[in-house]
């Protein structure tokens, strides 16, 4: 759903004028909601920062994960690239890259006995130049190249009494999750923000927003913004929300991701006349609703958007 306003200028640097649509959700996520807010200089910077964590962030990747059978083309393109671990039988750590052209690919690691575990197409790559580098005759060459093509797995092929080659089975695997790796706050602040002038329109390029502006764009520190995080539902859906609850002297805007995953971000000591809003995307049917009030999305009156 494209939101068809013209800002004046771009609302984090307010300098440039708004460049290509942008979405407000992350496409990676699923997010459909589209509107021009940001300069070209912006939205690629704001996009690195915004989107370069999700795939590293626990909450996202287990997200993805609970609903991979229910939205299975957005967690396919979701998990291109994104890593996988697993333990072979002697404890080695196997780290597994999914990649949606060449297909998964293992990568590179050193094995618990010293060992080189790699991709089985990068070892033949591998076997092929030691062979090269020895002088091997080509007859030889292709002899040896084919036994470890058909070679099953758990064989040992022995290569000029230097190198043992093994083919081994891949471990079953789980997301490769990083608890030090979480989403910078700047995240949901940005979604909020950009919600919140699609409200109130070039209003948001006023200089009240200008420490806001400030901490997107380069994380200066100030208390007109507080942001938390939490689980705010029972179990992961295919459903993303934003809510704004005004408050006094204070605009709150609740972000949800697959409904669970809340951010709460408060502009503080702003007097917004606005009301309080829901925005909702189906990722499973590809639709999009807004309620103008919440009394209406209690009374089920919902605005489907285009």
């Amino acid at each position: 759903m494209k939101f068809d306003y013209e800002f004046e200028k771009c609302i984090v640097c307010n300098d440039n004028p708004p460049g290509n649509w942008e979405h407000v959700i992350p496409k990676p996520l699923g997010g459909t909601l589209q509107a021009r807010l940001l300069c070209v200089s912006c939205n690629s910077t704001s996009g690195t920062e915004r989107i370069g964590k999700l795939k590293l962030d626990a909450s996202i990747r287990l997200a993805m994960e609970n609903l991979k059978d229910e939205l299975p083309k957005l967690y396919s393109q979701f998990m291109d690239k994104a890593t996988f671990i697993g333990n072979t039988k002697d404890g080695s750590k196997i780290r597994v890259s999914n990649n949606l052209k060449g297909g998964p690919k293992v990568l590179v690691t050193t094995g618990n006995d010293g060992s080189r575990i790699q991709d089985t197409r990068e070892a033949r790559i591998a076997l092929e130049k030691i062979l090269t580098k020895s002088n091997s005759e080509s007859n030889e060459k292709k002899r040896l190249l084919k036994i470890f093509t058909e070679m099953e797995e758990e064989t040992p092929l022995e290569i000029l009494g230097k190198y043992t080659f093994i083919k081994h089975r891949t471990p079953p695997l789980r997301p490769e999750l990083n608890s030090k790796e979480k989403i910078d706050d700047r995240f949901p602040t940005t979604i909020a923000f950009e919600f919140l002038a699609l409200l109130i329109g070039n209003l948001i390029i006023t200089e009240a927003f200008d420490e806001i502006r400030q901490y997107i764009r380069y994380g200066t520190p100030t208390n007109r913004v507080t942001i938390e995080q939490f689980a705010g539902g029972k179990k992961y859906d295919t459903v993303h929300a934003i809510v704004v609850e005004p408050t006094d002297k204070a605009i709150r805007i609740s972000v949800r991701l697959f409904r669970w995953i809340t951010y709460v971000v408060t502009f503080n000591n702003y007097n917004y006349r606005g009301f309080d809003s829901i925005y909702l995307e189906d990722l499973k049917a590809h639709k999009s609703f807004f309620a103008k009030t919440r009394e209406e999305a209690k009374q089920n009156i919902w605005y489907e958007l285009q």
